[in-house]
């Protein structure tokens, strides 16, 4: 063969090489275009350590203020409000809660979406006046884990930003450490090592503004205690103090609210903002993985 033939046909080929490598970066753009309009995000108000959103309905021009809440199993609609609106459940029910049982009225159907995101249409109608007495803000309701564990949730709480990304197509950031949760009750518990004792299981629970609540099984004395008074547990004033905790590979000093008895059966208490808010939290609620990534 000619050295012109060959050279015809190496270009021909480099010039086949190049088309398929730019087909190739097209087609991968456009995967990525498409795993980016997968994610969902919202911006929240990140006020007294709780995460608030706007939800809209047809049943009022005025937004609602919810809650986003992972330690709550169901969503949850005030009770005033539902009377506002004129909805009602048709059974009433026993609810537990942090502070105690309550009677609930189930089902709650409710139209309602977040940055146009459809919710659940079914909730639990609860008093939630001591909830707003102790956030400090009026809570219309509640995002549970029942609408959150649909997704994969990505909370970035410096930036304010609620991702909601598709499941199927989440990747994690390989600078993020992976914590194995523990599912219990539709729940997810974080395992967590206190002043170097054995694992115990405390629940996600961004409905929490305090970095911990530990039940320790006695109440301990030493000088960093400190007294908190927290509406809507049980109404009583509990005891606070710092201790060591190892959540995945990372240690920190944490103070912890202590309580005698448990707040949830076979739970060691609850994990909240106060910590999770150091992080870029995400939640692989399929997989029962937490996902914890510095802020850059």
């Amino acid at each position: 063969m000619p050295p012109a033939s060959v050279a015809r046909l190496l270009n021909c080929a480099l010039h086949r090489g190049a088309i398929a490598l730019l087909t190739w970066a097209t087609a991968l753009l456009a995967a990525a275009a498409v795993i980016a309009d997968s994610r969902e995000e919202i911006s929240f108000e990140l006020q007294n350590d709780l995460i608030w959103v706007q939800v809209a309905t047809p049943s009022q021009p005025e937004t609602l203020t919810f809650l986003v809440d992972t330690g709550a199993s169901v969503s949850v609609l005030d009770r005033e409000l539902c009377r506002k609106l004129g909805l009602s459940g048709r059974s009433r029910v026993a609810v537990e809660g942090v502070g105690g049982v309550t009677e609930g009225l189930w089902p709650i159907k409710f139209t309602g979406s977040m940055a146009g995101i459809k919710l659940r249409p079914k909730y639990l109608g609860l008093d939630l006046t001591a909830l707003s007495a102790a956030s400090g803000r009026k809570v219309d309701g509640i995002i549970g884990i029942d609408f959150l564990s649909a997704y994969v949730i990505r909370i970035d709480y410096k930036n304010r930003k609620l991702s909601l990304m598709d499941r199927k197509e989440f990747c994690p950031n390989p600078a993020s450490e992976r914590v194995e949760l523990k599912r219990r009750n539709g729940m997810f518990l974080v395992p967590v090592e206190i002043n170097g004792g054995a694992r115990e299981w405390l629940r996600l629970d961004t409905g929490c503004s305090s970095s911990m609540h530990w039940v320790s099984g006695k109440i301990l004395t030493g000088p960093n205690q400190t007294s908190h008074t927290i509406a809507g547990i049980r109404d009583t004033t509990l005891k606070a103090t710092e201790v060591r905790a190892k959540i995945g590979q990372r240690m920190a000093k944490l103070e912890a609210i202590i309580h005698e008895k448990p707040l949830f059966a076979g739970e060691a208490g609850l994990l909240g903002n106060g910590y999770l808010s150091e992080f870029i939290v995400t939640l692989d609620a399929r997989n029962a993985h937490l996902y914890l990534e510095n802020h850059s």
